[in-house]
């Protein structure tokens, strides 16, 4: 692949596996990403735009690895994560919930990322997870996959004093160790 490229030729994988013609996909070839358009024809890929993201634009030799990569452009984190649960898992679908209304409270929080290099698709929920400021977990009553916002970001969070708050000598603390509970945060994907 140099400048006058205009097509991607690969071997090694399957017919067609970048999609059926006209399908979209991005693909990278040593250090550049470039977006590419599925052919009609066996393992030939139209070449639309090179460098990608940041990257350089570079001569690529015949022996170069082709990879398929993964470009989001202010997409959903919660859409991004049902699409990684979704496509690069073997979870089937039964267990996907309704997601709308997760989606509706999160929709101000949004993805643009270049994946280019490979990610496990835990590595990558686990970091959407942070972002979104969410909860993913199984649901074993319905048996269901859910996710969760954990808190509404436009809250702000509540401040109690000593001196505003609490009156001298009106807070009473009895010890039961039997009975306390500890809360913590716990991500999983």
């Amino acid at each position: 692949v140099n400048d006058a490229s205009t097509t991607i030729t690969y071997n090694n994988d399957d017919a067609f596996a970048y999609g059926i013609t006209g399908t979209i996909s991005y693909v990278r070839i040593d250090s550049e990403v470039i977006k590419v358009i599925a052919t009609n024809i066996t393992n030939i890929l139209n070449i639309d735009t090179r460098a990608i993201g940041g990257t350089e634009q570079a001569d690529h030799s015949v022996s170069s690895t082709i990879q398929a990569c993964l470009v989001y452009t202010s997409v959903n984190v919660v859409t991004v994560i049902v699409e990684l649960l979704t496509d690069y898992t073997n979870i089937p679908s039964r267990f996907f919930d309704d997601y709308s209304a997760v989606i509706a409270a999160t929709s101000n929080i949004t993805l643009t990322a270049n994946i280019n290099k490979p990610t496990s698709v835990r590595a990558l929920i686990d970091e959407l997870i942070k972002t979104g400021d969410l909860i993913v977990y199984y649901d074993e009553q319905n048996q269901l996959i859910k996710i969760k916002q954990v808190s509404d970001p436009t809250i702000e969070n509540i401040s109690l004093t000593q001196a505003d708050h609490i009156l001298e000598n009106t807070l009473v603390v009895t010890r039961k160790p039997k009975e306390q509970y500890t809360r913590f945060p716990v991500a999983w994907a």
